[in-house]
This record gives structure tokens, C-alpha cells and sequence, in this order.
């Protein structure tokens, strides 16, 4: 299951929220791995792409997240109802 699948059926499901979060958060990771880099003097194409990598696989996990725990929003007309 790659990130595409998982940023279509979060769609699908209305929870698009979750995709702007996974994406603030892998944009974090990048720049807090770039940052990292810098700071060690460590800068070239390798080191940047692996920052670039674990940053997409930050964003994957936190898509999975989301997708996993999709069911456990409490709907609108239900949280009235109980009320």
C-alpha cells in the first residue's frame, strides 16, 4: 500500500485533514533532517536524499496512522444525539 493509495482512500473518506498533517509532518522531518545535515557540515547529494527518504517514510507512517485509526472519529449527528 504506497502513500498515493493512502492519500486517495483518506480522500474518499473525507478525512483530508489527516493528509495536510502527514504532510506538515513530513515537511517538518525534512527540514529538521536537512537542518541536522548542515549542522554536522555533512552536506551532499546523499545525505540530503536520505533525509528526503526518511521524511517520505514519516509521511507514509503517519497516512497509515490516520487510515488505521479512521473509524474512532466521532460524526457530527451522532455527538448531537448523544447530547
Amino acid at each position: 500500500m504506497g502513500a498515493g493509495h493512502l492519500r486517495g482512500m483518506l480522500t474518499k473518506e473525507h478525512l483530508t485533514t489527516a493528509r495536510l498533517v502527514a504532510i506538515l509532518i513530513g515537511i517538518g522531518t525534512l527540514v529538521a533532517g536537512l537542518g541536522l545535515i548542515v549542522t554536522l557540515k555533512m552536506v551532499n547529494v546523499v545525505t540530503a536524499s536520505i533525509a528526503l527518504q526518511v521524511a517520505m517514510l514519516i509521511e507514509l507512517g503517519t497516512l497509515a496512522w490516520f487510515w488505521r485509526h479512521r473509524g474512532r472519529r466521532v460524526k457530527p449527528e451522532l455527538a448531537v444525539a448523544a447530547s
